[in-house]
């Protein structure tokens, strides 16, 4: 996947946060992003298995690193939980298809990778 505009959220205790000006980019096993939320501007970098499991560390500038777990479905959807200092949420990112904000299904799952 060339880098991609796209559209993603997380949740943390019922709170629901939209990443913006999200960019991803797939190049083989190698995952990386850019966005801004709530929390600041942040970097995703991970890796991929021939799967479709993905672990991504989302690096905020300056400031802490959140683990992404999840799965990719080899397109234009990415999702699952991340996890923080014992917390852990949803967060789903899906490619962006026209210029509008999308409504997009919750699809969550505990993956070990």
């Amino acid at each position: 996947m060339e880098e991609t505009a796209c559209i993603g959220w997380w949740k943390q205790f019922g709170f629901h946060a939209n990443m913006e000006g999200l960019r991803m980019r797939v190049d083989g096993d190698h995952i990386q992003g850019s966005g801004l939320d709530v929390a600041g501007a942040f970097l995703f970098d991970g890796v991929l298995a021939e799967d479709g499991s993905l672990v991504m560390k989302k690096q905020y500038l300056g400031r802490h690193i959140v683990l992404y777990h999840g799965r990719f479905n080899g397109k234009d959807h990415f999702w699952g939980t991340w996890e923080l200092e014992g917390m852990q949420g949803p967060w789903e990112i899906l490619a962006r298809e026209g210029e509008g904000e999308e409504t997009m299904e919750v699809k969550t799952e505990e993956v070990q990778v």
